[in-house]
């Protein structure tokens, strides 16, 4: 592409001609993003052309000699489980009901997902196909292998630059246009987002890791508005992404105050290119909603509890999700809560649920779930079944043999929300999450108070315990409130 600097243009916006090594980082960034909110509401021709400009002058930051940030440790994951599953007496652990403090409460803050303004200028002319399949579903995306091949010399500065520049021209628009487009179809989270271009530079380059692969990762994250930067260790090119959470067990380096991630990289420090582009957003991984993945149907093993009396659920699951939410990254809890069970699933666990309680008092009908959650899957901690600590997604809590207090926990809550349609949060203490539920009767137990509203505590750890009955062990110990709904 024949390369663009920032010139004089005759159209409502005036943009001063400046050589980028001139300026400092601060003056870029302020001028960049100036020039961003003024193009966002011009003419596509103009949108067109402000991008050239953006993507220009970020090749020529590239160039510039990257910085060495020391990499910080590794967060481990907290492990809140109690390494025996603890079982109520109702002799010995019935106790005066109390009130258990609070120490924070931490809302569900929902961030728009990040996108360009408008969509990527598309070549008119015809172009090649390439074809990926992703967790199940067929994708066919515009791509031209033959003029996407880059062929870095290196990692170095220089030759990251290049390759961005060949990719500057367009002849990626139509890749990223589709890939937004089924990242809208298939409701996509920004970690399958992210999966999904890791699937197409390995179609275009046989490598999801190759210096090549890297570099049109980061272009197309970055066109699409995600925050994201080059990194350069001495035995590879990778790319770093900022998130709004924690990511445990994964390198990272901080920025400004944000962590910004390596995945699956390790490394004493990190020389990165730390220039913003315009109207960069923060990868998020609150996951809202289930992907649409096509069914892949396998059955799983069968279900009891006592309150159930007899009855026996073979739960269905998709295998194309479980093997989706099995790549996920191991992150907080808070990112978990949203996502409620897929279709399938529910097609052959809520019928015996709302079955079991209809007609029933909600304190009646919750405890018929929660005895549910407490009594038909086996415990045993994460270490002991993974190998390492992780969280559950409520499908997968369904899958796996084994659950702990988090998994049962989130699986509760998804049940409450969806059968009774009652608000709820998690309980995180030292060591154990539990929840509490905010019932329109009233109904006398162990409590906590948020916002001068009654939740009174259900743990679905306790084996025989009601709801209303908090774990002796955590009745004086204030707990962190995650919101839910």
């Amino acid at each position: 592409m024949r390369r663009v600097f920032v010139v004089a243009i005759l159209v409502s916006v005036f943009l001063s001609s400046t050589d980028a090594f001139g300026q400092s980082f601060e003056e870029y960034e302020k001028n960049m993003n100036s020039m961003f909110d003024r193009f966002k509401e011009n003419t596509d021709r103009q949108y067109e052309e402000f991008y050239k400009q953006a993507n220009a002058q970020y090749a020529d930051f590239l160039k510039q000699t990257w910085k060495e940030f020391k990499v910080e440790p590794q967060i481990p994951e907290p492990t809140p489980n109690p390494p025996v599953q603890p079982i109520f007496n109702p002799q010995e652990n019935k106790l005066p009901q109390i009130e258990v403090p609070v120490i924070e409460i931490l809302p569900q803050i929902t961030l728009p997902q990040a996108a360009p303004p408008k969509p990527i200028p598309t070549p008119i002319v015809p172009i090649s196909t390439i074809n990926v399949k992703f967790f199940g579903v067929e994708c066919e995306l515009r791509a031209d292998k033959t003029r996407l091949e880059l062929k870095l010399a290196d990692d170095g500065e220089e030759s990251v630059s290049q390759g961005w520049t060949k990719l500057s021209d367009g002849r990626v628009g139509a890749l990223i246009n589709d890939c937004l487009e089924l990242r809208d179809e298939l409701k996509l989270c920004d970690w399958a987002y992210y999966e999904l271009l890791q699937l197409v530079s390995k179609e275009i380059y046989n490598s999801d890791s190759s210096r090549d692969a890297i570099v049109l990762q980061a272009f197309i994250m970055t066109q699409s508005g995600y925050k994201v930067r080059f990194g350069r260790t001495p035995e590879s090119l990778l790319i770093l992404m900022a998130t709004n959470t924690t990511v445990y067990a994964t390198p990272y380096v901080l920025i400004d105050g944000t962590k910004f991630y390596a995945m699956g990289r390790a490394a004493e420090s990190i020389y990165v290119c730390d220039f913003q582009f315009p109207g960069e957003s923060v990868l998020s991984l609150k996951m809202n909603e289930l992907p649409e993945l096509p069914v892949d149907s396998i059955r799983g093993r069968e279900l009891i509890s006592k309150k159930l009396g007899e009855k026996r659920i073979a739960i269905n699951h998709n295998r194309n999700l479980i093997e989706f939410l099995n790549s996920y990254p191991r992150c907080s809890i808070e990112n978990f809560v949203r996502a409620s069970l897929d279709s399938l699933t529910k097609q052959t666990l809520y019928p015996v649920l709302k079955n079991a309680i209809a007609d029933k008092t909600e304190e009646i009908a919750a405890n018929i779930i929660i005895d549910f959650v407490q009594s038909a899957f086996e415990y045993k901690v994460d270490d002991e079944q993974f190998g390492y600590e992780r969280t559950l997604f409520a499908n997968e809590t369904l899958y796996y043999p084994y659950s702990d207090c988090e998994d049962r926990s989130l699986l509760f809550a998804t049940l409450v929300k969806d059968l009774l349609g009652l608000d709820v949060v998690l309980l995180d203490y030292p060591e154990h999450i539990a929840t509490a539920v905010k019932f329109n009767e009233d109904i006398d137990g162990d409590c906590v108070l948020i916002n001068d509203k009654k939740y009174l505590i259900c743990d679905p750890t306790y084996i025989g315990a009601d709801i209303g009955i908090c774990m002796p062990k955590y009745r004086e110990i204030g707990a962190q409130v995650i919101a839910v709904n």
